[in-house]
């Protein structure tokens, strides 16, 4: 399921989702959630959890931060990480993605909210083919 998914209906939203392998062998999954705040501006929102293999849903836990710079020009101490709520993913088949959100972040202005959104994959990873 690795790979980059857009939701038709809202452009300029995307998703990079990776499932990956921990050095102990343990299956997660990652991802960044490119979104817009309350002013409209560029918002990412980030997740990670592990996965059992053969899984086709998963709730993982949700994180904002703030507090950051363009380039890194900022004390990296500035930079607060904050829970923004879950986000479960389920996949119907290899080429769609159905994301349930819910998020009540403490950061003023950032996203949040509940609801059901459906993705559709954008890239595949060259070479693999969905299982």
């Amino acid at each position: 399921m690795t790979g980059s998914w857009y939701d038709p209906a809202h452009q300029g939203e995307g998703i990079f989702l990776e499932v990956g392998e921990n050095a102990d062998g343990t299956t997660f999954v990652f991802f960044s959630w490119f979104t817009y705040d309350a002013a409209g501006a560029p918002y990412w929102l980030i997740g990670q959890s592990a996965l059992i293999e053969g899984q086709r849903s998963l709730t993982v836990p949700v994180r904002a931060f703030r507090g950051g710079r363009f380039a890194g020009a900022f004390p990296p101490a500035q930079v607060e990480s904050v829970p923004w709520g879950e986000v479960e993913f389920a996949f119907p088949d290899c080429n769609a993605l159905t994301l349930r959100y819910s998020g009540t972040s403490a950061i003023a202005g950032a996203p949040s909210g509940s609801g059901t959104r459906n993705w559709a994959r954008l890239v595949n990873i060259k070479g693999l083919s969905c299982e």
